[in-house]
């Protein structure tokens, strides 16, 4: 039980840093804090659209689903015919599901990898952030070439199967 407090308290300590505030200390520090934070911001941006485009990619086939829908469609019927005056069969505005299968089936994929790739920024966001905390402290500042390079690269990545995926459907 001691074993697990030295550890515990050993691993406080290494997290816990405390520094005197001479010249540009307290800048960098809070600097590289909103730098973190920045990260933070990017991380949960990108899970939120993997999110919604998972969600977005569902509705048509939520939509075209007679048992889930149907009263819906018919309520929005009975507004179009009152409005128009045109009178349509229920048939005719219920959108059929095989033509948004596959799109909901690449939806899924696209949505769930801008949900990694905003795990992994935040995990590069955390290792950037205790890294540059540690060099300040040395009097040093490591340049951040290789995250940089690696969130811009799989984001454009995402960003160009997520832009494919909405031009497929709506050839559909």
């Amino acid at each position: 039980m001691s074993h697990v407090v030295a550890v515990l308290k050993s691993a406080w300590s290494s997290l816990n840093l405390e520094l005197k505030n001479e010249g540009s200390v307290a800048r960098d520090h809070l600097a590289s804090e909103r730098t973190f934070l920045a990260w933070l911001r990017t991380s949960l941006s990108l899970v939120s659209i993997g999110i919604a485009l998972t969600q977005i990619f569902q509705i048509p086939s939520l939509v075209g689903h007679k048992s889930l829908s149907q009263r819906a469609h018919l309520l929005l019927l009975l507004q179009q015919q009152q409005q128009s005056g045109d009178y349509l069969e229920a048939d005719d505005a219920l959108l059929p599901r095989e033509v948004h299968r596959d799109l909901a089936r690449l939806g899924k994929p696209v949505g769930g990898a801008f949900i990694i790739l905003g795990t992994i920024v935040l995990l590069l966001g955390c290792r950037r952030y205790f890294v540059v905390q540690g060099q300040l402290t040395r009097g040093k500042f490591p340049p951040s070439k290789l995250s940089i390079s690696i969130t811009a690269g799989l984001a454009g990545a995402l960003i160009i199967a997520a832009t494919s995926v909405v031009l497929v459907g709506e050839r559909t």
